[in-house]
């Protein structure tokens, strides 16, 4: 994540509700009889934002609120928690009813006001400049039947020229919405979901300063309840939650169920588990204290659960006191959904053409080279699919179906792999190859016939000049130079903590940052483009270096001039020609807990095809 200056905004004073006809007495400030009735986008009482439009008893409670004990569309418990029939648009209205303020939610800060009526309009004001528009909101089940958990939000604004400088004056957008009930404060979340954004998501609900683009399509809305308490935490358990709020108290967790069904990349036709997290049955949340020994292993970045309101889901485990220990995330897909796990893909060939899950690829398509499809194979994102060229060779390509794009092909005979699809080798006539290309061995004969690795050792089958007899060879088995580099590339192609973690394995203790210097072309499809060293004076160089951050806020220099910060994972590239000599620039990394760290662009070494290395301590 690049950091941007975030402008925090402070709301001063208190803003009170709109156009207000009386209290019903619903839930704290959520019990309004709002109504929005004037067309000119104004309001007579709105005008005045400093009055205070609260009257309250000694009890803290609105007086009509002792009245009368709640909204007839809402059953409420003896603690305040509001029942929600999902199944009733105008039920989830009438607890939405009331004013709602829109948050930043790394810093908490408010810097937005929506107001819900009990009919479904709604009225927005961004408090900095007092900017409003007036619009509708509805809530339904949404687009996907299937998917009965992902709740629908849709909602439309007018207005937008004048107040927002927007290109169009009316703009909608859409998508899922959550709610939490919690002690003391509600929580409604709304997610844009679809294939852009709209004028709502970038001129209305937008952060001052945006930090991220996906916090532009994600918000959080809150207000103050009387609610008094939400039961007792989950104990000796594991079960899917959603980190709502952050706090000295620990984590406030909303329980949710997953609704799972068999899903395809739109684009790729990867078939994967794919889930909603439904919080219907669940619509309070508690507040969880974190064990000091709790698993973070399988959390990506760290400085997620230092925002004030994480809003992500993960499979949570309590011990027989509640406390967690351990978190979990759970993989967003698209659209609301999630992916749990990949499932089986469905392989068929014929000929040349090879298709996946009803996707249909032809080698020709690819420039592949191959009169016939021998066999296809599965390996993890991959499907290796070997082909026929002429007696002694054949082509292996390397699909990978979760990008849909062929990262290697290989001309040669007998291709093999270990673990991992770099940890290969393949042999084209008396010789034996690694996943690079690089010579591993030579016969003594005409050409190998079959290869094999045995724990961790590479046995050699070959045939000599007559061909009559099988003759073996056992050497040790090569271990691939640049393995760190491809497990870096398997984390950009699928990044999530399951791929960190596996390149985590090559990082050695205290390491602040992985240098790459023109790493295999196959793997870089999706890196940054380099910037060069120095423009005016140098031009775009030979080569191009890559710095990977491995903590979240790192900073990266070149020579202390313009820098970037990067979190783990994230890299920038620079186009220089690294010098045989004394080195002319240097790369500097200052990590978040104040290291200093420099690697002065120099050759990293001069005997092995080794194009990486780790700086720190």
């Amino acid at each position: 994540m690049k950091n941007r200056l975030v402008r925090t905004l402070f709301v001063l004073g208190t803003v009170m509700c709109l156009g207000l006809s009386g209290c019903s007495g619903m839930v704290g400030d959520s019990g309004r009889d709002t109504e929005i009735e004037d067309e000119d986008g104004d309001d007579e009482e709105d005008d005045d934002d400093d009055r205070d439009r609260d009257d309250r008893d000694d009890d803290g409670d609105d007086d009509e609120n002792d009245e009368d004990p709640g909204n007839s569309e809402l059953q409420v418990s003896e603690n305040g928690v509001v029942s929600i029939d999902y199944n009733s648009e105008q039920s989830i209205l009438s607890f939405a009813e009331g004013t709602w303020y829109l948050t930043d939610m790394r810093s908490g800060e408010s810097y937005g006001e929506l107001l819900v009526s009990k009919d479904g309009k709604c009225r927005f004001k961004y408090i900095p400049t007092g900017a409003r528009c007036d619009g509708t909101i509805e809530f339904n089940e949404g687009y996907d039947s299937s998917m009965s958990g992902l709740h629908y939000y849709e909602m439309e604004f007018t207005g937008l020229q004048n107040a927002f400088g927007c290109w169009e004056d009316t703009s909608s957008t859409s998508g899922r919405f959550r709610i939490t009930q919690s002690e003391g404060k509600d929580f409604l979340y709304i997610e844009e979901i679809g294939n852009g954004g709209s004028f709502i998501a970038y001129d209305v609900f937008c952060l001052p300063a945006v930090e991220d683009f996906d916090l532009d399509m994600r918000w959080i809305f809150t207000r103050d309840n009387n609610v008094k308490g939400t039961g007792d935490v989950t104990k000796n358990s594991e079960f899917y939650a959603v980190a709502v709020e952050t706090g000295d108290a620990g984590i406030l967790l909303q329980t949710v169920e997953a609704v799972e069904k068999e899903a395809l990349s739109e684009y790729t036709a990867f078939k994967f588990m794919s889930a909603v997290f439904d919080e219907s049955e669940h619509q309070d949340a508690q507040w969880y204290s974190v064990s000091s020994n709790a698993d973070m292993s399988g959390i990506l970045h760290e400085s997620n659960l230092d925002a004030v309101y994480p809003n992500l889901v993960y499979e949570v485990k309590t011990d027989s006191d509640g406390k967690v220990t351990s978190l979990k995330e759970v993989e967003r897909a698209f659209y609301g959904e999630y992916e749990l796990y990949p499932l089986a893909q469905e392989v068929e060939f014929s000929g040349t053409s090879f298709t996946i899950n009803g996707y249909t690829h032809e080698l020709n398509d690819y420039a592949i080279t191959g009169d016939k499809i021998m066999d296809c194979t599965t390996f993890g994102d991959y499907l290796i699919v070997e082909a026929h060229v002429n007696p002694h060779m054949g082509s292996y390509t390397l699909f990978n179906m979760r990008s849909g794009w062929p990262e290697k092909v290989i001309y040669g005979c007998n291709y093999i792999f270990g673990d991992k699809v770099w940890d290969s080798f393949y042999s084209y006539m008396d010789t034996v190859y690694d996943y690079e290309d690089h010579v591993v061995y030579t016969v003594d004969g005409a050409e190998i016939c079959g290869l094999s690795i045995i724990d961790d050792e590479l046995h050699i089958e070959y045939w000599k000049d007559d061909y009559d007899e099988v003759y073996e060879a056992v050497i040790d088995r090569p271990e691939c130079l640049n393995a760190p580099n491809y497990a870096f590339a398997d984390y950009r192609h699928h990044s999530n903590v399951n791929t960190w973690n596996e390149f985590l394995n090559y990082v050695p203790e205290g390491a602040a940052a992985m240098i790459m210097v023109n790493p295999h072309s196959d793997d870089t499809w999706d890196y940054y483009q380099p910037y060069p060293v120095d423009y005016a004076e140098y031009g775009y160089g030979d080569d191009t270096i890559y710095v990977v951050s491995l903590y979240d806020g790192s900073e990266v220099y070149l020579e202390r001039k313009a820098s970037e910060i990067l979190d783990k994972g994230e890299i920038t590239a620079y186009s220089a020609t690294v010098p045989e000599g004394v080195p002319t620039h240097t790369i500097i990394v200052d990590t978040p807990d104040g290291r200093e760290s420099e690697w002065p662009i120099s050759i990293i070494s001069g005997k092995d095809d080794i194009r990486w290395t780790f700086i720190g301590d």
